[in-house]
C-alpha cells in the first residue's frame, strides 16, 4: 500500500481526491483499520479496480448482488496516513489549496462522483451538472470562470437539500473537452466514453488534421450533424464554427483562446467587409501542426496570460 499517495501532487491523486469528495467515504477504525472506501454500481466496476492499482493496495474488490437484478462494487483500503490527509484537506467540506495546478484532474473526479452530462435533443445541446457543497462548487464555478472564460455562476439549493451549479451550449463542450482529454486511468469510463456518442460538428478538411485539433474544431462547431468545412488557405487551412450570417467574432475568439491548450495560436480572420452579414474564421498556419500535443491543458499562468 501506498500510503504517500498523496505526499506529491500529481493529475491521478488530484483525481482520486475530488472522486473521494462525491463518492468516497472514510473509514475510523473500529473492528477494521481506518481509511478510505468506495460503493459503486457494477456498471462502474472497473474504476475501483484502477483506484487498486494507483494506490498500490492489495485490498480486493468486491462485486455482489444488491438488490433485484443489480450488481453493486466496492474497495476499502486502510492508510492511517491517507485518511488523516483527508480529514486536514476537509475534503468533503472545501476545495483543497494542494490541488493548484492540477484543478481539471481535480474537478473531474466531482463530475464522474456527482456530476450529471445529457445532450438535450430538443435543443441540440450538451448540458453538463454538478452537485455537491455550496463551498466547493463556488470555487469550481471560479476555478472554470479562470481557466475557460465561461461566466462565474453562483450554486444553487436543489429540492434534496444541496447544491447544484450547471453549463450549457458550448462552454460546456469546451468544458467536458477540458476534463475528459487525456485523462488515463484517472477517470470513470463510462462518462469519459459518453463524448464518442455525442453529436458533435463532423469535420471536413482536404488535408490530414492532428487528431486533438480534429476533436477540439468539432466539439467547438455547432452540434446536431452539422459541418466544420475547413479550407487551405495561404499555406494554412481556414474554417468558420457557426453560419456565416452569424456575428459569431466571439465564437472565433473563444476558440483561438482554448486552442492553445493544445499547443497552437489560431488568428481571427473577418471575411466580410461590410456591415451586414458579416463574419469571421479562424486560420491556423500549416506550420503548427508540428506544434500540436495531445495534453489538453495549460498552465494556469499561461491560461490566464492568454485571456488578458
Amino acid at each position: 500500500m501506498n500510503d504517500g499517495f498523496f505526499d506529491t501532487m500529481t493529475p491521478e491523486a488530484a483525481w482520486l481526491l475530488g472522486f473521494a469528495a462525491s463518492d468516497g467515504t472514510i473509514k475510523t477504525g473500529g473492528k477494521s483499520p481506518s481509511g478510505l472506501g468506495f460503493c459503486l454500481g457494477g456498471i462502474d466496476v472497473q474504476v475501483l479496480y484502477n483506484i487498486r492499482e494507483m494506490v498500490e493496495t492489495d485490498a480486493p474488490v468486491y462485486e455482489y448482488e444488491h438488490g433485484e437484478g443489480q450488481r453493486a462494487a466496492k474497495l476499502t483500503f486502510s492508510s492511517s496516513r491517507i485518511r488523516e490527509f483527508l480529514v486536514m484537506v476537509g475534503f468533503k467540506e472545501r476545495y483543497p489549496n494542494c490541488v493548484e495546478g492540477f484543478d481539471r484532474h481535480y474537478i473531474r473526479g466531482l463530475f464522474d462522483g456527482d456530476g450529471c452530462i445529457h445532450y438535450r435533443t430538443d435543443r441540440k445541446s450538451l448540458n453538463l451538472v454538478l452537485a455537491g457543497n455550496y463551498d466547493i462548487l463556488a470555487q469550481v464555478s471560479f476555478v472554470i470562470g479562470k481557466e475557460l472564460g465561461a461566466n462565474i455562476k453562483l450554486p444553487r439549493p436543489t429540492k434534496d437539500n444541496t447544491n447544484q451549479i450547471s453549463w450549457e451550449g458550448r462552454i460546456a463542450r469546451y468544458l467536458y473537452w477540458w476534463l475528459y482529454s487525456d485523462a488515463g486511468k484517472a477517470v470513470l469510463p463510462r462518462k469519459a466514453a459518453f463524448m464518442d456518442t455525442l453529436p458533435f460538428a463532423t469535420v471536413e478538411c482536404s488535408v490530414d488534421l492532428p487528431v486533438p485539433l480534429e476533436r477540439l474544431m468539432s466539439i467547438c462547431g455547432t452540434m446536431g450533424g452539422n459541418k466544420v468545412i475547413a479550407r487551405e488557405a495561404n499555406n494554412g487551412i481556414e474554417f468558420t464554427l457557426a453560419s456565416r450570417f452569424q456575428n459569431h467574432l466571439s465564437t472565433c475568439q473563444q476558440f483561438c483562446d482554448i486552442a492553445d491548450m493544445i499547443g497552437i495560436e489560431p488568428s481571427v480572420v473577418r471575411r466580410n467587409k461590410g456591415i451586414y452579414h458579416r463574419y469571421y474564421s479562424v486560420y491556423i498556419p500549416f506550420n503548427q501542426f508540428s506544434r500540436v500535443h495531445t495534453l489538453a491543458v495549460a498552465t494556469v499562468e499561461d491560461l490566464v496570460a492568454t485571456m488578458g
